[in-house]
């Protein structure tokens, strides 16, 4: 069976068609960190 998808995502636009003033981006809420006992990547999302 092969793949289907690529091992690295495309990137994305960051500059979305419209009119002649980009749209800025919003800022990423979440934090992710390693644990380092299990190696495991965590995702959190501060209460507030």
């Amino acid at each position: 069976m092969e793949n289907q998808n690529p091992p690295f995502a495309q990137p994305a636009t960051l500059i979305e068609q419209s009119g002649d003033r980009p749209k800025s981006l919003k800022t990423n809420p979440f934090t992710t960190y390693r644990d380092p006992q299990t190696g495991r990547w965590i995702v959190v999302k501060p209460a507030g």
